[in-house]
């Protein structure tokens, strides 16, 4: 079952050129629609110059941070994301933060 812009807000991808390449034609194979694939982010990362494994995780970080905020709802007491999603793929609502 393909998943839709409501249930993923953000995918992205650690890798090489190539890797990113061979995901994309296979992606396009298997009747992915680009609307779907240009929604995929990479690099992953904010450009923040990371050299170091810790750096690169920073930077990933701060690019989720960034997302989250700039897509955040309105309502200051909503939940900071939309729910989780079980092992099995059923949606389940996320605990209220105490």
């Amino acid at each position: 079952m393909p998943l839709t812009a409501a249930q993923v807000r953000y995918i992205g991808l650690l890798g090489s050129r190539r890797k990113r390449a061979l995901l994309f034609r296979m992606l396009e194979a298997e009747g992915f629609p680009k609307t779907s694939t240009n929604r995929i982010i990479t690099p992953v990362g904010l450009d923040i110059g990371s050299i170091t494994p810790e750096e690169i995780a920073i930077s990933i970080v701060a690019q989720l941070i960034k997302e989250r905020r700039e897509n955040a709802g309105t309502d200051i007491g909503s939940p900071s994301c939309c729910g989780i999603v079980d092992e099995n793929g059923t949606d389940k609502t996320a605990p209220s933060p105490v």
